[in-house]
């Protein structure tokens, strides 16, 4: 993340094994890449041999592409197409479920440090989980959902319709509660969601959640956490 390392771990074969930490990162010793470095060698734990790493990569520079752009030569012109002057690192994860992929930007070196440090790991972009999971979860409902992360500076939406799969994927700064509110009815508006009928789902943090929620239930009549 940008000022953290989030990680999980947990053994498949071992109930209640799960075992989940943040590290922030200090930037007194140089920029992002070198924060990174050394949130993760100073805490061994993280490079222990493991039977699969899977890393996740926040970076609000990316584009969601149809099939047609999966080779990472079309990928990248498509992507400094949308975004000028890159001077990143670009990445590439496929979405088997949602059908697309999402190139991203990542700062400079960050790429190959973590290919080198954990032995070429798939690096997905922030949206994967949620894309991939909501679009498997929707599959049989017969209306519209918009999903909502919250989180503290931003907001991931995601949006899946019955019988289309995947509408739209993006995430959104969302300084103060109001945002994400006015970003969640903007969507529906734009993509012609049904208030009355379509449905609206939150996740993320409980306090934003708490807040957002009876907002959100004046104009639509489907919000659950």
């Amino acid at each position: 993340a940008p000022k953290a390392v989030q990680y999980m771990l947990y053994d498949i074969d071992e109930e209640n094994s799960l075992n989940a930490g943040e590290i922030p990162l200090d930037f007194t010793a140089g920029g992002y890449l070198k924060a990174l470095e050394n949130a993760i060698y100073d805490n061994p734990l993280l490079l222990n041999e493991y039977r699969q790493v899977r890393i996740l990569a926040h970076s609000e520079r990316f584009i969601v592409l149809p099939p047609e752009f999966k080779h990472p030569d079309d990928a990248i012109e498509a992507f400094d197409t949308a975004f000028p002057h890159r001077e990143g690192d670009f990445a590439l994860c496929s979405l088997p479920c949602c059908g697309v992929s999402v190139g991203f930007e990542l700062p400079r070196g960050v790429l190959g440090f973590l290919e080198r440090t954990f032995d070429m790991p798939p690096i997905l972009h922030h949206l994967y989980p949620l894309m991939e999971y909501y679009k498997h979860q929707d599959e049989d409902r017969e209306v519209a959902c918009l999903h909502l992360h919250l989180r503290d500076d931003s907001t991931d939406l995601v949006m899946t319709k019955s019988q289309e799969g995947l509408v739209m994927a993006n995430t959104y700064p969302t300084p103060t509660p109001q945002d994400a509110i006015y970003f969640a009815l903007h969507a529906f508006k734009t993509f012609g969601l049904d208030v009355k009928r379509d449905e609206l789902l939150l996740t993320g943090s409980k306090p934003l959640r708490d807040k957002v929620m009876p907002e959100l239930r004046k104009y639509v009549s489907y919000v659950m956490p």
